[in-house]
């Protein structure tokens, strides 16, 4: 991840979403948990729309960073929505 990159996830505007495409499997939680944590720092709730496989890593690496997951869960400060579920919910036929 470039300098820029880690400030532009660092420092998320109000209201704010980034698309984060890559190449590598293991920048995916660095980079999620850089925007979520900027976020909940600031008193603003957090939703993370992933695959499941990466919410396991992302939920350790907030918790690594003194975040009380569970918690920001319960409060709805922080949610976890599977892709492909909501997608579901809209798609039709692949489509």
């Amino acid at each position: 991840m470039t300098a820029n990159g880690a400030a532009i996830l660092s420092s998320p505007q109000p209201c704010g979403h980034i698309v984060y495409p890559y190449t590598e499997e293991t920048q995916v939680a660095h980079a999620v948990c850089l925007f979520a944590g900027a976020g909940l720092l600031k008193g603003e709730a957090v939703l993370l729309v992933m695959t499941k496989h990466h919410r396991e890593p992302i939920r350790r690496g907030l918790a690594a960073k003194g975040f009380n997951v569970d918690s920001l869960i319960s409060k709805g400060l922080l949610i976890f929505e599977d892709a492909e579920d909501l997608l579901s919910t809209f798609m039709v036929g692949g489509m």
